[in-house]
């Protein structure tokens, strides 16, 4: 969020806002593979905290580039770019290790439950800081936000360490490296590991659903700004949209704590596109009526969808071979997001031809199809 208001108050442009929407994906695109050799070959709470540091460095580059008025405005959202590409970066990287902890420290019958819990709490997290920040960008500035990114960066690098590998992972780990090397191979793992993906039935479904939906769902999220502004809200509106749509996670993400059950995969994911189908619809009347309480709560339930994507990703967690299994979640998100970054531009492009409205319309048949096709779909006919 604070990336955005640097780039939108330096260029005022929507295309340079969507350029800077696609940076996450480009960084998956580049960083996903690497992200899961890592989490298969190295101690992972040990690499997460190194890069914690790294991306608080990051930060801090931010911060003395938001004081510094002798750059160009090029020269100065050039090198914003580069720095939000290297903070990304960073998620990317460590996000096949969180994944891959979990698995490992929970039973399978547990996981939906844990890892539900474990996204509640970062979302919940996640809300107060896009709260705080919405409200504050407009009133107090960019600069004491950022200080404080740095020093939650540095919270979370020391309080990863308390965690610690179970004795089997690093017996594993050792053993590997020995017969490795301790050097870094790019390419260790990475054939069996798309084997892995490319002969499972449900995890090569699964992938290429995600990949083809996440246009049309990364095209909505790049609509926040532009809906608070459409609804003469301002940028306090835009922290509260963005803050509905983690709000709808969470609160789906606590229906699925209330007990240990079994989870219908594809029935879960066409219900959570006819939701989004239908709440978008609504969206579009509650943005032509500029109401922002309604468009903040619509934001919600879409964002509630997300949750009933939980238990197949559970699955895919539990599916793919513990001894890859790091490569195989950094092959799936990389291949994921493999149109996102030029998506990105494109919707930023589409914002300069087309009204909000308009965008909304079609996203409302583009999920309302997807749902019939996925129903149709064999291979997400999984249980967990």
């Amino acid at each position: 969020m604070a990336f955005v208001f640097l780039v939108y108050h330096g260029w005022h442009s929507s295309i340079a806002v969507g350029a800077a929407l696609g940076i996450p994906s480009f960084a998956q695109l580049l960083f996903g593979p690497i992200g899961g050799l890592f989490a298969d070959r190295y101690h992972r709470p040990r690499y997460i905290a190194l890069m914690y540091l790294f991306q608080g460095l990051s930060v801090m580059g931010l911060f003395l580039l938001s004081e510094i008025r002798s750059f160009s405005v090029w020269a100065l959202i050039s090198t914003i770019y580069v720095l939000f590409f290297v903070i990304n970066s960073v998620d990317v990287m460590v996000g096949p290790s969180y994944t891959t902890l979990i698995t490992d420290m929970v039973d399978a019958k547990q996981l939906v439950r844990w890892q539900s819990a474990v996204g509640s709490l970062g979302q919940g997290a996640w809300i107060v800081g896009t709260v705080i920040t919405g409200s504050l960008i407009q009133y107090v500035g960019i600069n004491p936000l950022l200080f404080v990114i740095v020093v939650l960066s540095v919270l979370s690098s020391l309080f990863i360490l308390y965690v610690r590998e179970s004795r089997q992972r690093s017996v594993a780990v050792r053993t590997q490296q020995r017969r490795l090397g301790s050097a870094i191979n790019l390419v260790s793992g990475f054939p069996e590991a798309w084997r892995a993906l490319r002969s499972h039935p449900f995890l090569w479904a699964f992938m290429w659903v995600i990949s083809i939906t996440n246009i049309p769902h990364n095209i909505l999220l790049a609509l926040p700004l532009f809906l608070s502004m459409d609804t003469n809200a301002g940028y306090t509106g835009f922290g509260i949209v963005e803050a509905s749509l983690m709000i709808g996670t969470i609160l789906g993400n606590l229906w699925f704590l209330r007990k240990n059950q079994t989870y219908r995969i594809r029935s879960l994911i066409s219900t959570a596109f006819i939701i989004q189908s239908i709440a978008i619809a609504l969206l579009t009347f509650g943005t032509a009526q500029r109401w922002i309480v309604g468009v903040a709560i619509l934001m919600a339930v879409y964002g509630s969808t997300d949750s009933l994507f939980g238990p197949a990703y559970s699955y895919l967690s539990v599916s793919a071979p513990s001894s890859v299994r790091g490569q195989v979640l950094g092959l799936f998100n990389t291949i994921s997001v493999l149109l996102n970054p030029v998506m990105s531009v494109f919707t930023g492009w589409v914002l300069t031809k087309l009204s909000t409205l308009e965008i909304l319309a079609a996203l409302i048949v583009i999920f309302g199809l997807v749902s019939i096709f996925v129903r149709r779909l064999p291979a997400l006919d999984q249980s967990i």
